[in-house]
């Protein structure tokens, strides 16, 4: 059986890393753009569209908390993670296995 404190640090852990990969994924366009614009990149793209790239995350983030709320309210806070987190997990491994970028 492990102990309450243990219990806690894990519990503790999860939550930072799931704060982490919010964090990463608001960050992600500070990376991407910058290659995006390199004279190099196979997909030319323009300021306009490299501000576009950096604010499209604002509407979706109030469309995803306001889901989530209705969503947690239906069908609990445990079951509404295992959603949001699988949504993030499919979002992470197409950039992962994406050939470029």
């Amino acid at each position: 059986m492990t102990s309450p404190l243990l219990r806690q640090v894990f519990v503790a852990a999860a939550i930072c890393l799931n704060t982490l990969g919010h964090g990463a994924g608001l960050g992600y366009s500070a990376v991407l753009v910058p290659q995006l614009q390199d004279e190099s990149s196979p997909i030319p793209v323009t300021a306009n569209m490299a501000s576009w790239i950096a604010a499209v995350t604002a509407p979706s983030l109030i469309v995803g908390n306001s889901l989530s709320a209705s969503i947690m309210s239906k069908l609990g806070r445990k079951i509404t993670t295992y959603i949001m987190s699988g949504g993030a997990i499919v979002g992470w491994a197409a950039l992962l296995l994406a050939p470029e970028f």
